[in-house]
């Protein structure tokens, strides 16, 4: 088997921006037919390369619906799709005439996927919005920052993938939902939810302490858990953690500081929670001395310890073993010349992954 068995479905992308783009995106990796509609003007290609990197594996055809020749063409488009992806607000996408009602008058069997800010009916569901302000709604800023310190914006645009990655996964469902019933259906999902939805740990924290400290580099759902953070190497960041009391006494034989285990400082998980900045700094003593993947592997090594290097954006692309494993791809798009890029994590023996840039088309190319 390859990818090919997803071709029989064609996806409409009538999406704008980041969060919509990413999830035919997806669709397109498993081999899906994902066309594009752009209108004339449209400012998506003012970042080429975060343009590219939201629209691997798609047609990209120019039609304005406001054309009556466009339009024509873009409803032929519309009765041979099985999936209809947008991210207008509401009062735009039915101004324009492409509601799930009006859509589904042309074609009974369309799945139309919906993406927004806010779902229909919540209180901020006509305010205008941005991943900061999601991120914030959805409970993720709070949750980043130290315990004690102000709220930290997470450092990655999480609220467009996530949104477009739980929409895909909702698609496959529903596709296969056609498939027993021969019907097709709305679907809505809000970028605020989605991250509502992905902080599973900080609830089962609530509900114990009913309370959530910012963690900071402690474990979320341990935060009593010492040593758990992040210490300097000599050309890095390491994260250590010692999960029970053999991990920390193997710790301490490590780094050559046996005398800490009758330490009454650090007797019990609870005084080293206590005396946590000491312990620390005893501990980035030992790690100063060694570089960041030297330190990985030694406490790796001595097992019950759980340690990784702070990884930077450079040592991802540069990742032999993820290039192997098809995560991180090498494509190649005009004047941006070849770059790496992210494809997809889920690793199947039998559907293979490529990525490929978008392809410009014109309207008869894809009708």
């Amino acid at each position: 088997m390859d990818q090919n068995v997803f071709a029989k479905y064609t996806v409409l992308d009538f999406t704008r921006g980041d969060f919509g783009a990413v999830c035919s995106e997806y669709l397109g990796l498993y081999g899906m037919n994902v066309i594009r509609v752009e209108v004339p003007g449209n400012r998506d290609h003012d970042n080429e390369y975060l343009y590219v990197t939201k629209n691997l594996n798609k047609k990209v055809v120019t039609l304005d619906p406001e054309n009556k020749k466009d339009r024509e063409t873009l409803w032929s488009l519309i009765e041979k799709a099985d999936i209809f992806v947008e991210n207008l607000p509401n009062a735009k996408i039915k101004e324009l005439g492409l509601d799930y009602e009006a859509v589904k008058a042309r074609n009974k069997g369309i799945i139309y996927t919906s993406i927004q800010p806010y779902s229909t009916g919540y209180k901020y569901q006509d305010y205008p919005s941005n991943s900061s302000t999601i991120s914030a709604s959805g409970g993720a800023t709070y949750l980043c920052g130290y315990t004690g310190g102000e709220p930290l914006e997470p450092g990655m645009n999480l609220p467009d993938i996530i949104s477009s990655a739980y929409s895909a996964l909702g698609l496959f469902s529903l596709l296969y939902r056609k498939e027993c019933t021969g019907e097709g259906e709305f679907m809505e999902v809000s970028e605020q939810e989605s991250i509502v939805a992905l902080a599973r740990s900080a609830y089962e924290f609530y509900h114990t302490n009913r309370r959530n400290n910012r963690p900071g580099n402690s474990f979320p759902t341990l935060p009593d858990m010492v040593p758990m953070d992040m210490f300097r190497a000599k050309d890095g960041f390491v994260i250590i953690g010692c999960m029970d009391p053999k991990a920390f006494e193997t710790l301490c034989t490590t780094i050559g500081r046996e005398d800490l285990l009758k330490d009454p400082r650090f007797m019990d998980w609870r005084k080293r929670s206590r005396y946590k900045a000491e312990l620390n700094a005893i501990i980035t003593e030992w790690t100063l001395q060694h570089g960041k993947e030297e330190i990985m592997h030694l406490l790796l090594e001595k097992g019950r310890i759980v340690a990784s290097v702070v990884t930077e954006v450079d040592d991802i692309i540069k990742n032999e073993d993820l290039r192997r494993l098809g995560v991180m791809q090498q494509i190649e798009y005009k004047d941006l010349g070849k770059m790496w890029v992210p494809a997809m994590p889920c690793l199947s023996s039998e559907i293979k992954i490529k990525a490929e840039v978008p392809q410009a088309v014109s309207a008869a190319e894809v009708l």
